[in-house]
């Protein structure tokens, strides 16, 4: 059983990981694209 949490736990740190880095990496190409036009 903890080792289904362990997997369980890593899988969600894998999703949120990739969230807040895609989030992070959309947030920046709007802002470098916003002012020029």
């Amino acid at each position: 059983t903890s080792q289904f949490i362990i997997g369980v736990n890593k899988y969600l740190e894998s999703i949120n990981h990739g969230f807040t880095v895609g989030n992070r990496f959309k947030m920046v190409f709007e802002g470098d694209e916003s002012p020029e036009r």
